[in-house]
C-alpha cells in the first residue's frame, strides 16, 4: 500500500504544475537615474522611466530587486541616495507633478514629503556630510513657495533661504540647481536661467554672477560638478549654452570648446557632467544622442563611439574605479570599466521592459521570441527564459514583430525598425537575420504591421502594414503581390490568422479605421472582401480559429455607439456569415466590456480557448474558456498583480505552458517582460483498483522518457533538434553540453 501510495504521488506530481505566473525575462528596459550609496559603492538603485518603481542592487549593479514595489504611476526626474541609505526622488506622481519622495532604507516603504504649500521641487541636493539636511529648489503659485528651501530634520520642516538669484521680484530667475561643495557642505551653488548665485555660509549671505551667458541661453540651469579634490574646480553644463569650467571657485568662468554651438554638437542637449572618481581630471558628458570624455579637465574632448544604453539619461562614477561608470537610458542600465569605451548591460532582475509581441517555436517550448520597445527590441531565449539574446542591440527601435512558422522549427520572422526598417527572417533559431525583399508591395516604415505563416506550406506568406492593402507570397518571401482591398481610409492591420481546419480561409483585422475593420479571404490570401461584422467593428484587437471545428471564429474589437463606443466579443460558428455576443464572463470596465487584446485556441483541447484581458484593474489576466468561447472565468492571477498585459502565447509542443507578455511602462507598475504558467494536466489516473499502481508507473515513466529522449534529441542534433552542429546554443559541449530542463512535460 505504501508502494501505491507513492506511485500515486508520483502520477499526481508528474500530471501536477505550478499554478502561479513567473517572470521569465528579457529584463532591462528604460530607465531614467541610478545613484550610489555613498557609504556603500556596492548598493545602487535605478528608478524606471515609467511605474515600475524603484530597484536596487547589492552587488554592483550585476543583478537587481525591486524596492518600493508599491510604487506606481510615478515619473522619476531625480535620484539621491543619503548617508543613512535614505533614497530620496523628485518625481511626477498622480497627486501632482514636481513631489518630494522618501523611502528610508530603500526598503518597500515610501511617502511624499511636503516642501511648503504647493511648491513644485525642481531641484534636489544632500548634504554629503549630514543625512538630515537636504535643499530643495521649489516653485509655486505664490511667493512663500518659490525659491531655494533648506530642511535640517530629514524633510520634516523647510525654511527659505534664498528668493531670487540675482535682483529681487524677478520671478524669472528663481534658483532651479543646487550643488553642494563635497568638502565643506555650507558652500552652495544654486544656479538660475540667468546665472549663478554663491554662499559659503549654507544661505546666511549670497553672491551673484552671469557667468558670462548670453542673453536668452542658460534656460533650465543645468547641471554642476565640483572637483572633490580641489574645489575650487567647478564644471557646468549649462542648458542652451554648453560646457563652462571656472578655477576659482565660481568667481569666473570660461566656456570651453568644442561642446559649444556650431562644434557639431546641439548645446541645449548638454546635460550632465560627470568626474571619475579616481582620475577627476577626466570629465564625462553626456548629451541626447552623444557622449563625450576629456582627460585634461575639459579643455579637449573626444566623443565616445559606442553611447551607453542607447539614448543616456543619466550616468555616475563607480567608486575608486578609474573609468567605472554606470548609466541609465531609454535602453535600460549598462556598466563601463574603461572609461565609455565599452559598455556592457545589467540588467538582471529590472522587469521594466515592454514585450509587445510574443512568439514560442512549435517544437520547443523553451524557445521564445520577444519583440519589445527600444534599444533590444527583438530577443530571444532558448531555455525558457534563464538567458536571454538580443538582435539589433546597437539602435534603438519600435516594437518588432516576431512570428515563428508553425511547421518549419527555427525558422522565424520580425516586422522590425531595430535591425534598420523591413521584414526580416530567420533559419537559425534567431543567430541571424537577412532581410524579406518586399518588391514596393509593403512599405518598410517604421511601423511593424502584421505576418502570418500558412499553417502546412511555409512558402506562403500574408503580411499586412499600414496601408489599404494586403500582400502575399507563395515563395517565401522571395516576391510579393498585392490584395487590394477597396477602403476609404488607412487600416493598421492588427491580425491576420489563417483558419486552423481550413488554411483556403484567412481572416485579417485593423485598427485605426472608420468603417468595418475585419476581411477575409477564401482562397489563401488572393482576393479578400469586407466581413459584415454585427454593427459594423471600426478596430480589431484579435481574432482566433478553432483547430478542430471548421468555421468556428472569434473576434474581439471595438463597435462604435455614438457618443463613443463599445467592446465586444463575438463568436461565429458558419466562418463569419452570422454573429452572437461571447463575451459572459469577462470583466466590465466603467460600464463596458473590457474586450481581449489577444485570443488562442488551446492545440489540444477542444472547444477550450484563452483571452488576455489587458487593463490594470484585479480583474485583469488570463480568462479561460472550455464551452467553444460562449462563457470565460479567470485564471489565477498570482503573479500577474498589477501588471498590464498585453500578448498571449500557448506552446504547440506543450500546450499546458502558457505565456503571457507586459508592458513595463504603463502605470500599473506590477512590471514588464514575460511570465508562464504550467496549467494542470487532466489525464485521469485510476485512484484505487489493482491497476492504480500500474497506471501511475506507466504515466511517470512514459513522460520522464519521453522528456529524456526529447532532451537527447536537442542535444546531439537528431530529429526535432536544432540545426547546425547539433550544439545546443550557449553550450559549448555539443552533446555534453549543457541541455534544456523540460520542467512541465511530466
Amino acid at each position: 500500500m505504501i508502494g501505491i501510495g507513492l506511485l500515486v504521488a508520483a502520477a499526481t506530481a508528474a500530471s501536477g504544475s505550478s499554478s502561479f505566473w513567473t517572470p521569465v525575462g528579457p529584463f532591462g528596459g528604460p530607465m531614467f537615474r541610478v545613484a550610489v550609496d555613498p557609504t556603500n559603492p556596492a548598493v545602487l538603485y535605478t528608478a524606471s522611466v515609467y511605474g515600475s518603481g524603484i530597484f536596487i542592487s547589492s552587488d554592483g549593479g550585476a543583478s537587481w530587486r525591486r524596492a518600493a514595489a508599491s510604487l506606481r504611476d510615478v515619473d522619476f526626474y531625480e535620484l539621491e541616495v543619503d548617508r543613512e541609505g535614505t533614497v530620496w526622488a523628485r518625481v511626477n506622481a498622480p497627486e501632482g507633478a514636481g513631489r518630494l519622495l522618501r523611502v528610508p532604507g530603500g526598503g518597500s516603504i515610501w511617502e511624499y514629503v511636503p516642501i511648503v504649500g504647493e511648491a513644485i521641487a525642481e531641484g534636489l541636493a544632500l548634504d554629503p556630510g549630514n543625512a538630515a539636511t537636504l535643499y530643495v529648489t521649489g516653485n509655486g503659485a505664490t511667493q512663500t513657495e518659490q525659491g531655494l528651501f533648506r530642511s535640517t530634520d530629514h524633510g520634516s520642516t523647510w525654511r527659505s533661504i534664498l528668493r531670487n538669484c540675482a535682483s529681487a521680484g524677478d520671478v524669472s530667475n528663481l534658483p532651479q540647481v543646487v550643488a553642494i561643495d563635497p568638502t565643506d557642505s555650507p558652500v552652495l551653488y544654486a544656479s538660475s536661467s540667468k546665472g549663478l548665485c554663491k554662499t559659503t555660509d549654507a544661505g546666511g549671505s549670497w553672491a551673484f554672477t552671469d557667468m558670462g551667458i548670453p542673453a536668452g541661453r542658460g534656460n533650465g540651469g543645468g547641471h554642476w560638478a565640483i572637483d572633490p579634490h580641489d574645489p575650487r574646480i567647478v564644471y557646468a553644463a549649462i542648458t542652451d549654452w554648453g560646457f563652462a569650467r571656472s578655477t576659482d571657485a565660481g568667481t569666473t568662468w570660461v566656456h570651453q570648446s568644442p561642446l559649444t554651438p556650431g562644434n557639431g554638437y546641439s548645446a541645449s542637449y548638454l546635460q550632465q557632467i560627470v568626474l571619475d572618481s579616481a582620475s577627476p581630471s577626466t570629465l564625462y558628458a553626456t548629451g541626447e544622442w552623444a557622449g563625450y570624455r576629456s582627460e585634461d579637465g575639459g579643455d579637449t574632448w573626444t566623443q565616445l563611439d559606442q553611447l551607453p544604453c542607447s539614448a543616456p539619461s543619466w550616468l555616475v562614477a563607480l567608486p575608486g574605479m578609474a573609468g567605472g561608470l554606470a548609466g541609465a537610458g531609454s535602453g535600460g542600465l549598462c556598466r563601463s570599466f574603461d572609461g565609455g569605451a565599452t559598455w556592457s548591460e545589467v540588467e538582471a532582475g529590472l522587469r521594466t521592459v515592454g514585450v509587445t509581441h510574443l512568439a514560442v517555436d512549435p517544437v520547443d517550448p523553451f524557445i521564445v521570441y520577444a519583440g519589445s520597445y527600444g534599444r533590444s527590441s527583438l530577443q530571444r531565449t532558448t531555455d525558457g527564459g534563464t538567458t536571454w539574446s538580443a538582435f539589433g542591440a546597437s539602435a534603438s527601435g519600435e516594437a518588432a514583430v516576431a512570428v515563428v512558422d508553425p511547421s518549419q522549427p527555427g525558422t522565424a520572422y520580425s516586422w522590425s525598425s531595430v535591425m534598420g526598417s523591413g521584414l526580416f527572417r530567420s533559419g537559425d533559431y534567431g543567430m541571424t537575420w537577412t532581410r524579406v525583399l518586399t518588391n514596393g508591395c509593403l512599405t518598410d516604415d517604421s511601423t511593424p504591421g502584421a505576418l502570418a505563416v500558412h499553417p502546412t506550406n511555409p512558402a506562403v506568406l500574408i503580411a499586412g502594414g499600414t496601408g489599404e492593402e494586403l500582400c502575399r507570397s507563395t515563395d517565401g518571401g522571395a516576391s510579393w503581390t498585392r490584395s487590394s482591398i477597396a477602403l476609404s481610409h488607412e487600416i493598421y492591420y492588427r491580425t491576420i490568422v489563417f483558419d486552423a481546419s481550413q488554411p483556403q480561409d484567412v481572416y485579417a483585422g485593423g485598427l485605426y479605421a472608420q468603417e468595418d475593420s475585419v476581411f477575409k479571404s477564401t482562397d489563401g490570401g488572393s482576393t479578400w472582401f469586407g466581413l459584415a461584422v454585427n454593427s459594423s467593428v471600426w478596430a480589431v484587437d484579435a481574432i482566433a480559429t478553432d483547430p478542430f471545428t471548421p468555421g468556428v471564429v472569434l473576434l474581439s474589437g471595438y463597435i462604435p455607439v455614438v457618443p463613443t463606443y463599445i467592446n465586444s466579443l463575438l463568436r461565429s460558428t458558419d466562418a463569419g456569415a452570422t454573429w452572437v455576443d461571447a463575451s459572459a464572463g469577462l470583466p466590465v470596465l466603467f460600464g463596458e466590456l473590457s474586450q481581449p487584446r489577444a485570443i488562442a485556441a488551446d492545440p489540444n483541447e477542444p472547444g477550450t480557448y484563452y483571452a488576455l484581458v489587458p487593463t490594470a484593474l484585479d480583474q485583469a489576466g488570463v480568462y479561460r474558456s472550455t464551452d467553444g468561447g460562449l462563457s470565460w472565468e479567470l485564471l489565477n492571477r498570482d503573479g500577474l498583480h498589477h501588471t498590464w498585459v498585453l500578448e498571449l502565447a500557448i506552446s504547440p509542443a506543450d500546450p499546458r505552458r502558457l505565456y503571457v507578455s507586459a508592458d513595463g511602462f504603463l502605470p500599473s507598475g506590477g512590471g514588464g517582460g514575460i511570465f508562464s504558467i504550467d496549467l494542470p494536466v487532466t489525464e485521469p489516473v485510476p485512484a484505487f483498483g489493482p491497476g492504480a499502481a500500474v497506471a501511475a508507473l506507466l504515466l511517470v515513466a512514459s513522460r520522464l522518457a519521453g522528456a529524456r529522449q526529447q532532451r537527447e534529441r536537442w542535444a546531439c542534433g537528431g530529429a526535432g533538434g536544432r540545426p547546425g552542429d547539433g550544439r545546443l546554443a550557449g553550450s559549448p559541449g555539443g552533446c555534453r553540453g549543457r541541455e534544456p530542463r523540460p520542467r512541465s512535460w511530466r
